[in-house]
């Protein structure tokens, strides 16, 4: 039975260890799949909260923006020019195209604007529109935008002939907030990229209005080209050689790639199974943050110490098997060993007995023949002392004998 364990062991030992060293990999992989998860959210909230800040210090500009316009009582294309040349857009707001003034114009006084506007240096200036929402009963004209030189293909476009511009700029209107209009390509972009624009409602106080309440004069507004916007919040992060993520920026609340605004691979990577994704609120609409993990940087950073405790368990399992098996072999055979040793011992114990025995019965036979022997010198002996008393007696009668003719010799008398 002891043999049977023996001899199972380090096989028992070998699962075991298999066992747990496959434990240990899951547990790993979970830890480092944890981690990932862990690292991606901070990432997505890190991104998210530099976009949120980002379109508020925009927003902040806009209203800004609209005081200047609120508390003048005209503010000429000059004094606009003025004003954006001190805001230093491309140092202090990176992504922005620009900062523009869009009013309200009835289509019955649109000539009239057109010629007042034409008198304030824009010779050129013309209404024009797609003609996408023919129902409207005005205009919403872009009447100023600085700087001029990159954005003078939209002065004079008007932004409600398109509906999705138009639905932005109404519900800025309507809740008195800033809002973010949805996907959009910019008419002074000739790539024709996919932007956005962010409106600022502007309204004069009851204090400089001529009626009571609140007059609407138009909106502060700023186009932007996603791409750019997305490279001045991504700054820190595409500087780095290896990021282990691209990053997509949707219009809305899900993933639908006809509303991409951003991405910022060239070519798709080869991507993990999980991406990361996370939807906020950005100023009366819906933006959709995703990660794409790469593979080869997130294997290399996350999952080697995984595949370390793998393969180094199966291989130290391995070694620690054939280490016992020779242990166990080396048992075997000297148990083997002593086992012939023990045949031989007792093989050699038996002869040794038959021979103590055939040597005791030889020394008994000699015992035997020395004890006849003796006992024959006994007897001899005894034969001897016999004949030896009786030849001394005779020999003592002769002497006597002797000394009695002596006497009678020595005695002629006698």
């Amino acid at each position: 039975m002891k043999d049977k364990i023996y001899n199972a062991l380090p096989l028992v030992l070998l699962v075991s260890g298999l066992i747990v060293t496959v434990l240990f990999f899951r547990n790993e992989l979970r830890w480092h799949d944890l981690n990932q998860q862990t690292y991606y959210q901070d990432q997505l909230e890190k991104i998210k909260q530099n976009i949120t800040y980002r379109m508020q210090t925009y927003v902040d500009e806009q209203i800004a923006a609209g005081a200047f316009i609120a508390s003048s009582e005209h503010v000429s294309r000059h004094e606009w020019r003025d004003f954006v040349a001190a805001l230093q857009l491309d140092v202090n707001y990176p992504g922005i195209n620009g900062l523009g003034f869009a009013v309200p114009v009835n289509k019955a006084d649109s000539l009239a604007f057109t010629m007042e506007t034409r008198r304030d240096r824009a010779a050129e200036f013309t209404i024009r529109g797609l003609g996408l929402v023919p129902d409207a009963k005005d205009f919403f004209v872009i009447k100023y935008l600085e700087p001029q030189l990159r954005n003078y293909k939209a002065l004079g476009f008007d932004m409600g002939s398109e509906p999705i511009r138009r639905a932005a700029m109404e519900k800025a209107r309507s809740t008195g907030k800033a809002a973010i209009s949805d996907r959009v390509v910019l008419v002074q972009d000739n790539n024709r990229m996919p932007s956005f624009l962010i409106y600022v409602p502007i309204f004069r106080s009851e204090a400089l209005a001529d009626t009571a309440g609140k007059q609407f004069l138009g909106w502060a507004y700023a186009p932007f080209i996603a791409e750019n916007f997305m490279k001045g919040v991504l700054r820190r992060e595409l500087k780095r050689p290896n990021l282990p993520y691209k990053v997509e920026l949707y219009d809305g609340a899900k993933t639908d790639t006809s509303k991409l605004l951003y991405k910022s691979w060239v070519t798709r990577p080869d991507q993990t199974d999980s991406t990361y994704s996370t939807s906020f609120p950005v100023y009366n609409n819906q933006w959709t943050l995703r990660l794409l993990p790469v593979r080869e940087y997130e294997t290399a950073k996350g999952k080697t110490l995984a595949y370390v405790i793998l393969f180094g368990g199966i291989l130290l399992n391995i070694l620690l098997f054939f280490l016992l098996r020779a242990f166990a072999n080396t048992r075997k055979n000297a148990l083997a060993l002593a086992d012939e040793m023990t045949v031989e011992l007792r093989e050699l114990n038996q002869n040794l007995d038959r021979k103590v025995a055939e040597r005791t019965q030889e020394l008994a036979a000699k015992n035997k023949q020395l004890s006849n022997y003796a006992e024959n010198l006994k007897n001899a002996y005894e034969d001897m002392e016999v004949k030896v008393k009786f030849r001394n007696l005779q020999l003592e009668k002769q002497v006597k004998a002797l000394q009695e003719e002596i006497l009678k010799l020595k005695n002629p008398n006698g």
